[in-house]
């Protein structure tokens, strides 16, 4: 696992293709922007688990 700090408005890339833009800190709440190619959506990791094909 890595640790990146980034700022609002901040973004990482990771493996070229995906882009992680943080739009937002709020109370307890990070807001942010998720950029994939189509055929890779993002998934939350706590239903990732319901779906079959990654069961």
């Amino acid at each position: 696992m890595q640790i990146i700090s980034r700022r609002e408005n901040e973004s990482i890339v990771i493996d070229n293709r995906i882009i992680v833009t943080v739009l937002e800190f709020e109370d307890d709440f990070v807001r942010l922007a998720i950029e994939t190619p189509h055929e890779e959506p993002p998934y939350r990791e706590e239903v990732i688990h319901l779906m079959p094909e990654f069961a």
